[in-house]
């Protein structure tokens, strides 16, 4: 191990090196040409591509003159699809909500609101059929994904009310960018800049489910003659959620800091902090979901509000203080851009992120049959309270995390229609995973809730059957060439990203595997072409390869059931990474009185990979497999008007085709005969569509969203109905009476027809009935499927105001 450690280290010296060589290359090659130079890039002509009517996705720039259809959409320039939402679209929303609820209105975008303030930690994003682990997430340059499970937790990123703009890239991600799950598409937020002069913002929410939410932030403006300016804010958010008995809160923190040092150099630094209760609902059954709406009761199958030891009757529910959601993050983004010369232009991003979560459980123990690991061991139950001999806990699942990197690249105009782009990522990351289990005092109470009082054996051991540390290291190197022809309106790019990724990590409970690594490489090529016809016509192909590794959390420990010793889930760390290849032509039109947005698509994804259940040793477990191949074709649709008598009208929409290529492996060793089904989570159509004000000083959106019906298993033998929703924005700019800038009361509506209903699939599988499997044997149901509840109508009244 140690051994193994030193050659990294090495590696990692020689990889860092070797970029570090690159860069300077490019330099001194930059600062040899400035010499020779009589032209310099500043007296390149203008094409639609740098008017100031495009977005520069490469640092996604969004300006006020972009916005159209209220800001839910700009005029795009890059050779890919893309979409964005602009602060100003943000600023009529509810403050309340998170980042997947600002971008659930664009096209494709297929997620649920399963309640309106972003707390319950239900929540889920597909797009063009795959989920949110396969999508890159990137927070003003930085990765923001979870490493451990792959999920973003996008609502502990950041406050709405500091965005500059949400920009999503369905079928691919930049090439420099630090993503390792990009398979899907990217969603890339971008921090506003503080002010060059003094001012201050706050506003204060109320809603429904006790939902009350206070927002405060300062802008230093320009400091001395320092150069320096800085933004702070804070916020504190409560609020319940449908069908819960108790209410969650969180504290966030924003901080940024930017310095122009010179005309020719700046730098900026993005902290956040988020200290996250979330109470989280269950997901349900249709059948639960039928029951629910029955009897009107939507408590019936949620956490309850008084405590109850377990085992509990049969169709009771755990108590909602042990069932809390608790989450820390810290995240910290410093980038750093410097143009050496005419030519050059050096990108230097550190980064650093800390997360700390428990997703805790009711459940009980039996002294005498409990496992620590696959060896049976003898709980210390001194001053422990039984309930008929069992151990009343909470069953935690701890997890902390931290990542350290660095991306830098560089971008060398080599002629004036010539530009070459070089980039390079360093990612180190560590995890450690500990399901251990506290034990409950009579009231349900437990001694903290992080684990830390865990419950031990005899000889002072921590009982757990997850107990895992895993640690990565992660190495792209890129290289793009853009060539423009007839005054840059035609432009080819050519590039190549080489991905490289070292996983290694230790289980720490008892049992056969004590080590676990693997070793991932792969060169993925991209290519590009866009011509423009004129400022207002573009059409653009590309082709792009990516990349995904096994979910770390899901894919190599192995782990145990704690009442059996039995592996519960057996580690796969062979599993082949996913590898996509993805196509796309577009066509854009845009005038002073329509834009248009088209887009179609093609992709082939590899070795996709799911958790699935298998027979090991006549035992039941879980564990990664490769389920093959998987095709996915469709268009997209996105237009907007100018606005008449202050009205806008914006909508859009995707047609999805996306269908399994193979057959899937079953527990009992058959073969579903799932080719040729439809995938899950794919529904065939959704829509969008909405009418936005602007007049004076009144404002607000009328915004319809349409999912089609769709499928939660690889059969297609269970269905998930279609649904559709209305949510409403109001808003008032008051007049100034105490000397501040500007003062604004909205009232902002969701689901206004106050409809529950089944949104995103939650739990998904194979079968959900008796299937005959390929080979003639009959394959018991293997899921049950569940879903994300959509909340019913709920209201936010907010009251800001700038000085």
């Amino acid at each position: 191990m140690k051994a193994y450690r030193k050659n990294q280290a090495k590696v990692i010296a020689l990889r860092t090196t070797s970029a570090i060589a690159i860069l300077v290359g490019i330099f001194a090659t930059s600062t040899a040409h400035a010499q020779t130079s009589n032209q310099s890039a500043a007296a390149q002509p203008t094409s639609a591509a740098t008017s100031p009517e495009a977005i520069l996705v490469e640092t996604v720039t969004v300006t006020a003159g972009q916005s159209i259809g209220g800001g839910n959409m700009i005029v795009q320039r890059q050779p890919e699809t893309t979409n964005s939402v602009t602060a100003a679209a943000i600023s009529e929303k509810a403050s309340t909500i998170g980042p997947l609820q600002l971008i659930q209105n664009l096209p494709g975008v297929d997620t649920t609101q399963t309640d309106s303030f972003g707390m319950s930690q239900r929540s889920n994003l597909y797009l063009r059929g795959l989920p949110s682990t396969e999508q890159g997430w990137i927070v003003d340059g930085a990765p923001a994904v979870d490493q451990l499970f792959f999920l973003p937790y996008s609502e502990a990123w950041f406050d709405a009310e500091n965005l500059a703009g949400l920009t999503v890239i369905p079928g691919s991600s930049r090439i420099t960018d630090p993503v390792q799950t990009a398979i899907g598409g990217e969603i890339i937020a971008t921090i506003r800049n503080p002010t060059d002069e003094f001012g201050s913002a706050g506003s204060v929410s109320i809603g429904s489910y006790d939902a009350k939410r206070v927002f405060a932030r300062i802008d230093t403006g320009l400091i001395a003659n320092t150069g320096f300016k800085a933004f702070a804010s804070g916020s504190y958010t409560v609020a319940g959620g449908f069908g819960l008995p108790g209410t969650g809160n969180k504290t966030h923190a924003d901080l940024k800091v930017q310095n122009d040092w010179t005309d020719n150099a700046t730098s900026s630094l993005f902290v956040s902090f988020t200290n996250w209760q979330s109470d989280r609902p269950n997901v349900l059954t249709p059948a639960q979901f039928a029951t629910e709406l029955s009897t009107g009761n939507f408590n019936t199958f949620n956490p309850q509000a008084t405590y109850a030891p377990f085992p509990q009757p049969a169709g009771s529910q755990p108590y909602w203080k042990i069932f809390r959601y608790e989450r820390k993050t810290l995240m910290a983004s410093w980038n750093n851009e410097f143009k050496l010369g005419d030519r050059l232009t050096l990108n230097i991003d550190p980064y650093f992120h800390w997360f700390g979560s428990n997703s805790p459980g009711q459940s009980s123990i039996n002294p005498a049959s409990i496992f620590n690991g696959n060896t049976q061991v003898t709980p210390n139950t001194t001053g422990l309270t039984l309930v008929n001999g069992l151990v009343q806990v909470a069953a935690n699942s701890v997890a902390n995390q931290h990542a350290a990197g660095i991306t830098a690249s560089g971008k060398y105009d080599v002629t004036d229609s010539n530009q070459l782009l070089v980039g390079w990522w360093h990612d180190n990351w560590g995890g450690t995973m500990v399901n251990s289990f506290s034990p409950l005092a009579q009231n349900g109470g437990a001694a903290d809730n992080w684990g830390k009082s865990p419950l031990l054996t005899t000889a002072g051991q921590v009982i757990a059957g997850t107990n895992f540390r895993i640690h990565s290291d992660i190495d792209t190197f890129s290289i793009q060439d853009t060539q423009s022809f007839f005054d840059n309106r035609l432009k080819i790019e050519a590039g190549v990203k080489y991905y490289l990724e070292r996983i290694d990590g230790n289980n720490q409970v008892p049992g056969p595997q004590t080590y676990y690594s693997q070793n991932i490489s792969r060169a993925l090529p991209r290519a590009t072409i866009s011509y423009d016809f004129n400022p207002n016509m573009q059409v653009y192909a590309d082709v792009v390869t990516s990349i995904r590794p096994g979910i770390t959390g899901n894919t190599y420990p192995n782990t145990y059931n704690v009442t059996t010793g039995k592996i519960s889930q057996l580690g796969a760390p062979n599993t082949p990474p996913e590898l996509s290849t993805g196509e796309e032509v577009g066509f854009r039109y845009h005038d002073d009185d329509l834009t248009v947005d088209l887009a179609g698509f093609n992709k082939l994804v590899r070795n996709r990979q799911v958790i699935s259940a298998l027979t090991v040793n006549g035992a039941g477990v879980s564990t990664t497999v490769n389920a093959g191949t998987e095709s996915i074709q469709g268009f997209t649709a996105e237009l907007a008007s100018r606005p008449f008598f202050g009205i806008t009208p914006y909508v859009n929409g995707q047609y999805l085709h996306a269908e399994v290529e193979s057959n899937f492996l079953a527990s009992n060793g058959d073969f579903l005969p799932t080719k040729g089904k439809t995938a899950i989570a794919s529904p065939e159509f959704t829509a969008n569509a909405g009418l936005n004000y602007n007049n004076g000083p009144f404002f607000g959106d009328v915004l319809f969203k349409y999912t089609s019906s769709q499928y939660p298993t690889l059969m297609n033998d269970a269905i998930q109905p279609g649904y559709h929703t209305i949510d409403i924005a109001l808003g008032y700019h008051l007049p100034s009476f105490f000397g501040e800038e500007s003062s604004t009361i909205k009232l902002n509506l969701t689901n206004v027809e106050d409809k529950p209903y089944l949104g995103q699939v939650a739990g998904s599988g194979g079968n959900a009935v008796a299937t005959t499997g390929v080979n003639g044997t009959t394959i018991a149901p293997g899921v049950n499927p569940s879903y994300f509840i959509g909340a019913p109508f709920s209201a936010v009244v907010t009251l800001s105001t700038e000085f």
